[in-house]
């Protein structure tokens, strides 16, 4: 629990004693709940740390006060480094489960109230009026509201710090800080494996949803099967059928009857066309699917390992508040054109939406396969310039490739400037979009060929 009241008012009168009359150098309240004020008199500086986190509040003296910034920079911090840089300390008073630093700045006083009762804070006052409150959890207490102190009552219990080194400079304030040395790890450790745990429970549902995917290897077999069968009696096949069945003989040499199912609209070469048009689909799905659970099964091992280290060395202290470093892949797949343009086709939806509306400028042109899902394709042209022919022709075929139109030997490409596009809301990759141009692209294999074998 935090410090006790007969801890605290050892702490204040060692803090009065020693450091009355010190100023403020530096100010650091970067985390909620805790101030540290690097303090200066003759010979030396000493850092004091207010902490009003649960179970850990103390007043004590550290080591040193936290490097850089560990969180978000706060209102609370900039109105203490605004009013206590340069300030002067003239007392420590403890009160129970409080204690009040006074500090006085040219010619005008401030009062530093910390506060360990449930539920703690910090409040920075000038006079009676509050000016900021800094706390993990909500408090009553709100800037400009006159300040009340609260009913603390005094908790029994020994003084915890009897073991403090008294060769020490310092040694109950010290020892103050070293009593939650091993809860703060603890806290410490926690903290540094919540991004990793939940990392890795994102990864394991992005498995399942790919193992699922990667499942449908049997639905595409099936396509091609009732391609094949359907292929060997067209001239079989009513007008509007919704269904046939059909003779097929077995691998093992015996015969069976296959039922197929037919879209009315279509005739039966049509339809045969489909089913294998699905087959080739579902197949690449299921192949980039089993290349995803590679990736997948290399990114979950590393993230047990970075836990099997965190478990192995714990932090000393409280990490700083930062994301998690994760190994960068391009949202994109680049291609050169025939003189050596680049151009960059979305690898998925979220994807999509990362190369068409956070890495392109207003000015690069995009294109799409009209009417079909699809990658989007982005020409990163300079401010001004026009697109050449040959790199738009260039970027058109990667579109049909890329797109639910790919091995068609012709189709229709749309292409705009991207401050033409908006996002669909709820939709990743869906986009709106005006002043298009269109055209039919007749796929050229070669040029094709020499895109694919070009990619970055």
């Amino acid at each position: 629990m935090s410090l006790r009241p007969s801890e605290l008012a050892a702490v204040a009168a060692e803090l009065n004693a020693q450091l009355v009359g010190a100023v403020v150098q530096k100010v650091n309240a970067t985390l909620p709940g805790r101030v540290w004020l690097e303090l200066r008199v003759p010979g030396k500086s000493v850092t004091l740390h207010l902490c009003a986190a649960p179970q850990v509040g103390r007043l004590s003296i550290v080591e040193q006060r936290p490097r850089g910034t560990p969180g978000e920079a706060s209102g609370f911090q900039h109105l203490a480094r605004t009013a206590l840089t340069g300030a002067k300390l003239l007392a420590v008073t403890p009160d129970l489960q409080r204690a009040t630093l006074t500090l006085i700045r040219e010619e005008k006083e401030y009062a530093l109230q910390l506060e360990l009762s449930a539920p703690p804070a910090v409040l920075l006052t000038a006079g009676e009026r509050i000016l900021a409150v800094t706390s993990q959890t909500p408090v009553p207490e709100r800037p400009g509201a006159p300040y009340v102190p609260r009913a603390s009552a005094a908790l029994p219990g020994t003084s915890r710090l009897l073991a403090a080194d008294p060769a020490q400079d310092l040694p109950l304030s010290r020892a103050a800080e070293t009593l939650f040395a091993t809860h703060e790890a603890v806290r410490a450790i926690d903290a540094a494996r919540a991004p990793l745990l939940s990392r890795l429970a994102r990864l394991q549902r992005t498995r399942k949803k790919v193992e699922a995917e990667a499942a449908r290897t049997s639905l595409a077999v099936r396509y091609r099967q009732d391609g094949e069968l359907l292929k060997q009696h067209l001239s079989e096949v009513p007008r509007g059928a919704r269904e046939i069945t059909l003779t097929e003989y077995l691998p093992d040499g015996t015969i069976g009857q296959r039922t197929v199912p037919l879209e009315p609209s279509r005739t039966a070469a049509q339809h045969a066309e489909w089913l294998f048009h699905q087959y080739r689909r579902l197949t690449r799905g299921a192949e980039m699917s089993r290349k995803r659970l590679e990736q997948l099964d290399r990114d979950q091992a590393a993230l047990q390992k970075q836990l099997e280290q965190l478990e192995a060395a714990p932090p000393a202290t409280a990490p700083p508040k930062q994301r998690l470093q994760e190994p960068v892949a391009r949202p994109y797949r680049a291609y050169l054109g025939a003189h050596g343009e680049r151009i960059w086709v979305g690898k998925g939806g979220l994807d999509n939406d990362t190369l068409s509306f956070k890495l392109s400028r207003p000015h690069y042109l995009w294109l799409h396969a009209r009417g079909v899902p699809g990658a989007h394709v982005v020409i990163p042209l300079e401010r001004g310039a026009t697109v050449p022919q040959e790199l738009l022709l260039d970027a058109a075929h990667l579109a049909l490739h890329h797109s639910d139109q790919k091995g068609e030997p012709r189709g229709e490409v749309s292409y705009v400037p991207i401050k033409h596009l908006r996002k669909v809301k709820g939709a990743p990759g869906a986009v709106t979009f005006s002043q298009e141009k269109t055209f039919v692209l007749r796929v050229e294999p070669a040029r094709l060929q020499r895109l694919l074998a070009s990619e970055q």
